[in-house]
């Protein structure tokens, strides 16, 4: 994989992680602002787990990718 495309799937790897962390941050906001039912706050937690952990995938990805680990993507 030339530098180029390898630029451009780290680009795209970083800018889907950063569109996850604002869904996690828009979350802890109306956990914050609004009165949630349990069930409401539990569900918030468990979809912001589930964002951290994507987060943490797509950055170990990210990295992967701009030191050449990862050469082809299927």
């Amino acid at each position: 994989m030339d530098e180029m495309l390898r630029r451009r799937l780290r680009a795209e790897l970083l800018e889907v992680g950063f569109l996850n962390q604002c869904c996690l941050d828009l979350m802890e906001s109306m956990e914050a602002e609004f009165s949630l039912t349990d069930d409401q706050r539990e569900c918030i937690e468990q979809l912001s787990r589930f964002l951290q952990e994507g987060i943490g995938k797509l950055t170990s990805l990210s990295e992967r990718v701009a030191a050449g680990d990862i050469v082809v993507l299927c």
